[in-house]
């Protein structure tokens, strides 16, 4: 499989990392297509949701065909601070970006993470074209990857490589005692384009994990062995 990194100052990353998202979500809507993306929580999203929010205030044009999913999500209310959907919500859509277009957020019920989990995988094959086994092809999914190697809400202690024929569940992450809800392994190897978003120097030993000597027991590597992946690193995350 193919594996592309670029590396950019950490000054200017959520620039570039920005620049980029916009670039491969108009090569969809130039061929008049909606375009589907999945978003990850976290600190690194968070400045370049930032940033894409003030491009896309000058691509009025784009975002209606633009529909915006959740890669994993927590189980807390959307309130809550460690909300992901929270994060997206105050750092990339501002008031000039209508919040009801295209935004499909899981509904979390925390008192019943099976709920949760099953109503929000309707969501995904409802709204996006599916492969021959019900996977959705998400044109761009946007993942962060741990210190641990984990990504998405895949958790290398968890059971992440038996997908057991879903698209997204609930996965119980024991040190952290609690509930996760997160796409499953299947569903990312079906996404079209795959980018990980890493930044800082405590990501540096677990990207040469990654990208050097590609570990396939963590789920970030494993899946960097299986699809063609891009990964978008500041100068300080870099592999020495």
């Amino acid at each position: 499989m193919s594996l592309k990194v670029n590396v950019w100052p950490s000054d200017i990353y959520p620039v570039k990392a920005a620049e980029e998202i916009i670039r491969l979500l108009k090569i969809d809507y130039r061929q008049g297509n909606p375009v589907s993306i999945a978003l990850s929580g976290g600190t690194t999203p968070k400045s370049v949701f930032q940033q894409l929010r003030s491009f896309l205030q000058n691509e009025p044009d784009l975002f209606p065909f633009i529909r915006w999913f959740q890669v994993d999500e927590r189980n807390v209310p959307p309130e809550d601070e460690q909300s992901n959907q929270k994060l997206i919500r105050q750092n990339l859509f501002s008031d000039k970006i209508p919040h009801q277009y295209g935004l499909y957020f899981v509904s979390v019920n925390n008192l019943n993470p099976a709920a949760t989990a099953s109503e929000y995988e309707i969501v995904l094959q409802t709204n996006l074209q599916c492969n021959n086994q019900q996977h959705p092809m998400i044109d761009l999914v946007l993942l962060g990857v741990g210190e641990d190697g984990h990504t998405a809400s895949l958790f290398p202690e968890c059971d992440w490589q038996d997908s057991h024929g879903r698209i997204f569940r609930e996965f119980w992450v024991e040190k952290l005692k609690t509930w996760r809800y997160s796409l499953t392994f299947d569903a990312l190897l079906a996404s079209k384009k795959i980018v990980f978003l890493a930044t800082g120097s405590k990501k540096a030993k677990v990207l040469r994990k990654v990208l050097e000597l590609r570990a396939s027991d963590i789920p970030a590597g494993r899946l960097t062995i299986l699809r063609d992946t891009e990964w978008w690193l500041d100068s300080e995350a870099e592999p020495a």
